[in-house]
């Protein structure tokens, strides 16, 4: 009976696991070993068919595979390190620094170690590396070098595993008490015990032996721990001694026996190197170049050193200088293809997701792990929310920023970073900047109101006949016979104005104007010595010509009701202004000129895409918790 409840529980914990294990589709982050398999075989035949030829070159000795980051450099590597591990052609040995981290107080107060500088300038700077770093780096790939190996393999190295600290401290502590005893019976300071017991007469020798061994050692241990000091200095009268510990030494160089030693214990032959290129320093690449070389003189079997870097590492024609061949990996995602791909393997994941959204959103994708971990957080965010039935693009979007800029998306929940001061101090800067515009336009309209109450005139003909009545009375003061004008290289009789006369003149209002006494075209007088300037001057109105046109024209009822319609429009906006989304303040705006306001935080490219399309907005509170 046990037995049948006990298969029965087996068989609900397998259902229950199978129902974890099929809710989400897990995308790994981590570089994979089985590119030989499936869609990327043939690809990845290509790569390991030139190591091969690489490997096997005698007069190779420095290989670099390079691409971007997320390119499937590390993939590749594995495929092939995996594939040929029992090949006894190659003996591989790692060294990765990728755990590998500097303590921030050995950098250059000076330096400035924001990386989002890197997108403001198109030319690579190398990283200046103090001594204590690079020998920190030095250090790191020592280790990686005596610990791939078991200690038995190299049994006449120098470097023997750490036993733990733990034991170090109890052994310490034991001599220092049996110093200290020892020194209480050898310097007779124990008279309360001998009072009491008698003391053997060998034991003060004995602990004089005892006494001695334990200063020794602990003086060593002293002595030890001090040469880790830079500098120590000890001064007797009017002499100085110094005891100096090297910081500018190469760890590799000051060790390079052992290191040859290694090789030859070991039968390593293929070195393979991954993350030395985030450091954005050429000086380390140089030494192992040349402990590469030192190896390859001393050991009989050749060793390759086989780097993992990103494109952009050596400048110039460095990189061909540096490496005897070199493999480009071409990035399996970029811009042009992510949606595609996207759709072809993760079609399930992205199925609620506007495709038309997706294929913007993927233009800023060129990073294949970066994209996976996207994917992930992606299910995880929709399923722990789903029932609040959010807007799936909106939670997409969330993910994406929240990959993209992490330090920036921690600072939501404690209100600060980016979005929470785009969504509250850029917000009510558009807000305050609507409002001024807002109320010119209503000042404009108003004044325009008070300039068609105010215009005596009631019609077009009206006005012209006015215009009419100065400019005829103004040429024939001087000349009496005026039968036509010139305007614009054609005659117009003075009895056939028109608006359209007026505006031609008024464009030209400095120019003096030409008549004719004889109607016509043969006969015209210089000069009239009269502007339409000077007929402007004799109607008495601050306004020209064309803007009391406008006027009469707006006196009419259509006119009149679009100025009320208009003004009442931005009345009505100007109250409801401030509960406006972000989405609608950017609509009229011209988003260039905005983000050279020296009062509007730096946003990126695809930030601003998002917040103007609304696909993150002022609810982005219910998104991110």
């Amino acid at each position: 009976m046990e037995k049948i409840i006990l298969n029965h529980r087996i068989k609900l914990e397998k259902i229950n696991n199978s129902k974890v294990e099929n809710e989400h589709q897990v995308h790994s982050l981590s570089p994979l070993n089985n590119l030989d398999q499936g869609e990327e075989k043939e690809s990845y035949e290509k790569y390991e068919n030139r190591l091969i030829s690489a490997l096997n070159e005698e007069s190779v000795f420095n290989i670099a595979v390079t691409g971007i980051y997320g390119s499937g450099k590390s993939s590749i590597l594995n495929t092939f390190k995996k594939k040929y591990k029992e090949n006894s052609q190659w003996d591989f040995l790692d060294i990765s620094l990728s755990s590998f981290q500097i303590n921030k107080d050995t950098f250059s107060d000076d330096k400035d170690s924001n990386t989002t500088d890197e997108k403001n300038s198109d030319m690579k700077i190398e990283e200046e590396l103090t001594p204590e770093q690079i020998q920190l780096i030095e250090r790191s790939i020592l280790q990686q070098f005596f610990y791939a190996v078991p200690q038995n393999k190299i049994p006449l190295s120098r470097f023997k595993r750490i036993t733990g600290n733990a034991l170090t401290n109890k052994v310490t502590a034991l001599l220092v008490i049996i110093l200290i005893i020892s020194g209480l019976v050898f310097f007779d300071k124990v008279d309360y015990i001998e009072a009491i017991y008698s003391l053997p007469n060998w034991l003060p020798k004995l602990a004089f032996w005892c006494f001695l061994i334990c200063f020794i050692l602990l003086l060593y241990k002293l002595l030890s721990v001090s040469f880790e000091l830079s500098e120590i200095k000890l001064n007797f009268h009017n002499s100085e001694f110094n005891i100096k510990n090297e910081k500018e030494k190469s760890i590799l160089n000051d060790h390079l026996d052992e290191i040859l030693y290694f090789f030859e214990a070991t039968g390593k032959n293929v070195v393979i190197i991954e993350d030395l290129d985030r450091f954005n320093n050429n000086e380390i690449f140089v030494r192992l170049r040349e402990l590469n070389s030192m190896i390859n003189k001393y050991c009989e079997d050749r060793v390759v050193f086989l780097y993992a870097i990103k494109d952009d590492m050596f400048t110039d024609t460095e990189r061909s200088k540096f490496f005897e061949y070199i493999i480009p990996v071409i990035p399996i995602i970029n811009p042009t293809n992510a949606y595609d791909l996207i759709q072809k393997n993760y079609e399930e994941v992205v199925g609620d997701i506007d495709k038309r959204f997706l294929r913007n959103t993927c233009l800023y994708f060129d990073d294949m792990r970066l994209v996976k971990n996207i994917l992930n957080e992606y299910q995880d965010y929709d399923n722990h929310l789903k029932y609040l039935q959010l807007d799936k693009n909106q939670v997409f979007a969330i993910v994406v920023y929240k990959n993209y800029y992490p330090n920036d998306f921690s600072k939501l929940n404690s209100n600060r970073g980016l979005i929470y001061n785009i969504f509250n101090d850029v917000k009510l800067s558009l807000i305050d900047k609507k409002i001024t515009q807002i109320t010119e336009k209503i000042h404009e309209i108003e004044e325009s109101k008070s300039e068609i109450l105010n215009e005596m005139l009631l019609s077009i003909d009206e006005l012209n006949a006015v215009y009419s009545y100065y400019l005829n009375s103004l040429i024939r003061k001087k000349h009496d016979i005026v039968r036509c004008i010139k305007v614009d290289s054609e005659t117009v009789d003075i009895d056939r104005y028109d608006e359209d006369v007026f505006l031609k003149l008024e464009s030209s209002k400095n120019k003096k104007i030409e008549f004719n006494s004889q109607n016509s075209n043969s006969y015209w007088f210089s000069s009239s010595d009269v502007s339409f300037s000077d007929v402007e001057g004799l109607t008495n109105s601050q306004l020209i010509y064309s803007e009391r046109l406008a006027i009469i024209r707006a006196k009419n009822n259509e006119g009149q009701k679009e100025i009320s319609n208009n003004l009442s429009r931005l009345k009505d906006e100007l109250y409801t202004i401030k509960n406006k989304p972000i989405k609608e303040l950017l609509q009229d705006i011209d988003i260039k000129e905005l983000l050279q306001d020296e009062e509007i935080p730096d946003i990126p490219e695809q930030l601003m895409f998002f917040i103007i399309n609304g696909y993150i907005n002022e609810n982005y509170p219910d998104y991110i918790s």
